[in-house]
């Protein structure tokens, strides 16, 4: 897979720019079997989790990204901001995967996360780390987009991409052909939830509908501690490019916001309590659209994909009205 205007864009030669196709896969099949070379781990609280990159010379990584939007997206962001992402130098499908898989040749960052050196930083530092990234979103949100833009990862051939995240169930959601599906997704998905927790529970659930009165930019989705890599010099990096897509800007804010509901312990480490903390000053405030609406189907269908969950349990369209309860 070729990605455009890569070779224009390099400010230097590399490793394995003169290295084959072929001569690559070789290589990444026999760094692949050295656990010592997996530099894909992020620290957490029950240890290291290793994630499929690896160092496959001084510098450069490979990582195993799924679709060809993590590339297209990193590639994009390098050549029309100034924000600090990998160079791209090489995407490969993988043959041997089974589904649409890729790996992603990029440049080694010499570097740590945030996670790891947050409380070594004094309040100014962290205040200038914070004050980076709100940059970078903004510049994220500057990106011009095709008109009309579709929502979800963004694709080389513009074609839509299903929607991976937090606010989109195990399954993923989509793909979307334009913002009024995705609002209508987010509807349904409203008003089973509803349905689901009054056949449970009792009692209707208060969530107002999606509000797509907002223009869609790119967002880079996840946004936390481990996904900020601060280099010998003092730049934060943004990595991890592989739930980006076109969204509100608001969702932006959540996904910064939820990032501590994936682990309750999460709450106390102070990396990620600060940042989440400081979500607004990030993202701007969209804390109403978080805690009235998103967070409130996050907590509810904790990952239940109820395009499916209808089908099994027959939910009905005319539930609430049958039983002459007035609802939103």
């Amino acid at each position: 897979m070729v990605i455009e205007n890569i070779s224009s864009t390099l400010e230097r030669t590399h490793s394995v720019d003169s290295l084959s196709d072929e001569e690559l896969y070789r290589l990444i099949d026999s760094v692949r079997r050295d656990r010592a070379q997996l530099v894909g781990y992020m620290p957490s609280m029950d240890g290291s989790l290793y994630y499929p990159v690896w160092r496959i010379a001084p510098d450069a990584i490979v990582k195993l990204s799924e679709g060809p939007s993590e590339a297209y997206t990193m590639q994009l962001v390098r050549n029309n901001t100034s924000i600090p992402v990998p160079t791209v130098r090489r995407v490969l499908p993988h043959h041997k995967a089974s589904g649409d898989y890729y790996w992603i040749i990029m440049d080694y960052i010499d570097g740590s996360t945030l996670f790891e050196l947050w409380d070594t930083l004094t309040e100014e530092r962290k205040r200038s780390i914070i004050d980076a990234l709100a940059g970078y979103v903004r510049e994220l949100r500057s990106i011009r987009l095709p008109n009309p833009p579709i929502p979800g990862p963004l694709h080389p051939d513009g074609i839509p991409v299903k929607c991976r995240g937090s606010f989109f169930s195990e399954d993923q959601a989509g793909p979307f052909g334009s913002y009024q599906e995705m609002a209508d997704w987010f509807d349904r998905q409203r008003s089973r939830v509803r349905i689901y927790n009054h056949m449970g529970f009792g009692g209707v659930i208060s969530c107002p509908k999606f509000d797509a009165t907002h223009p869609l930019v790119l967002c880079h989705m996840d946004i936390h501690p481990r996904n900020i890599l601060v280099d010998k010099n003092g730049t934060p990096w943004l990595i991890d490019w592989g739930v980006a897509g076109v969204y509100p800007p608001w969702f932006e804010y959540a996904a910064i916001a939820v990032s501590v509901e994936a682990d309750y312990r999460l709450r106390k480490v102070p990396a990620w309590k600060d940042l989440a903390a400081n979500a607004a000053a990030v993202a701007g405030d969209y804390s109403r659209y978080y805690d009235d609406y998103l967070f409130i189907l996050f907590c509810y269908t904790n990952g239940i994909n109820f395009d499916e969950k209808a089908q099994e349990m027959d939910f009905p369209d005319d539930y609430f009205e049958k039983l002459g309860i007035t609802v939103e």
